[in-house]
């Protein structure tokens, strides 16, 4: 079993102007946070822990990998960057909120805002290429991969979407499944590579 887990409390959550998306640390009660999560069930034992490139995801995931002694693997499962890093530099979620809306308006899978920057269409292939890696994993002990919120969204909204994913219903639909329905701090999902396309939200009354 893979438990793919959000990381906890970043500054940007918490309402701290930040500076790009990579380098954003975990706030005194995302540490927490984070201890926390390395003692529950399904981070010990573990047999392999993946981890984001980015800072929050690897600063949640160092707890469970010292308590569990295995090494951290970086895997390119980090958070779907929609507005140009250089463009959102020393702002806040609260002040970024007018871009947010109008690059989900806009509805084109296709648009890229600017460097550094990822269309949807290119976030639902990089998806989908760590559902096909994951989905093989088949050590007899679990593993656990920290990610982002709408990284765990995408694959979940992926194995069960029907429609052409890459579209602006598609991304109509994704939105309103995230802001219905997010993906909080320290839960996820958990994938049963013995039984193909099984994909659970975790905790069980998570959602």
């Amino acid at each position: 079993m893979l438990t793919l887990i959000r990381h906890a409390q970043s500054a940007a959550n918490a309402g701290s102007a930040t500076f790009h998306p990579a380098t954003i640390p975990l706030t005194t009660l995302g540490h927490s946070q984070a201890k926390q999560f390395s003692r529950s069930t399904v981070a010990s034992p573990v047999g392999a822990i993946w981890s984001s490139p980015f800072l929050r995801a690897v600063q949640t995931a160092k707890p469970t990998a010292e308590r569990c002694r295995v090494r951290i693997q970086e895997a390119p499962i980090h958070e779907f960057t929609y507005l140009c890093p250089a463009r959102c530099a020393g702002t806040t979620a609260t002040e970024r909120m007018r871009w947010v809306c109008e690059y989900w308006e806009r509805g084109d899978p296709n648009y890229i805002d600017g460097p550094g920057a990822e269309s949807f269409a290119m976030f639902i292939g990089r998806a989908r290429d760590a559902l096909s890696i994951f989905s093989k994993y088949s050590h007899p002990i679990q593993a656990v991969a920290f990610s982002h919120g709408q990284f765990l969204q995408m694959i979940y909204w992926l194995n069960g979407y029907r429609g052409e994913p890459a579209s602006e219903a598609g991304m109509r639909e994704f939105r309103a499944l995230d802001r219905m329905s997010p993906i909080h701090h320290c839960e996820g999902l958990q994938l049963f590579p013995a039984s193909p396309g099984t994909i659970v939200r975790w905790p069980s009354s998570a959602g």
